[in-house]
Formats: C-alpha cells, structure tokens, sequence
C-alpha cells in the first residue's frame, strides 16, 4: 500500500503595504516585511524624478505597492493518494 500525501500552507492574512521610500529607507521596509512573516504576492514600484518629494535634490524616490500575505503554521493535507 502506497500513502502520498502532499501539504499545502495557506494564507490566513493579506495586508496591502502602499509606501514611499528612497535607496536607504527601503532595505528598512524589506528587512520589517521578512521579520513580520510576511510573503510578498505582488510588488509595484513607481520611480519618482530625482529630488521630487523630497527637499535633497539628490534622492531619489519611489512609491512601493505590495501585496503580502501571511501563512499558516500548521500544514493542511491536500491530497491522499492510495
């Protein structure tokens, strides 16, 4: 007799992040994403002309859109196999 069981994780919780950020600030929100357990669905980025939004004329910003959902802990059987 031949058992195959395949798991599947699902998400229990989606949150839409909608934030801007420059070059330094964005490893920031990256690094808080990955500490929180989040996994990323769907990632946009819109560039922003450099000095815009901002008063340094040398930063350059950008708007982050991101979709992330968080799984559960506990593996759920998908399918049996006999």
């Amino acid at each position: 007799m031949l058992i195959k069981i395949l798991f599947m994780e699902k998400y229990i919780r989606y949150k839409r992040f909608s934030e801007t950020h420059n070059e330094i600030t964005i490893q920031e929100f990256y690094n808080k994403l990955i500490s929180e357990g989040w996994d990323i669905i769907h990632y946009q980025e819109i560039n922003h002309p450099i000095g815009a939004l901002t008063n340094n004329p040398q930063d350059k910003m950008f708007h982050v859109i991101v979709v992330a959902g968080k799984r559960q802990d506990d593996s759920l059987p998908k399918s049996q196999v006999l």
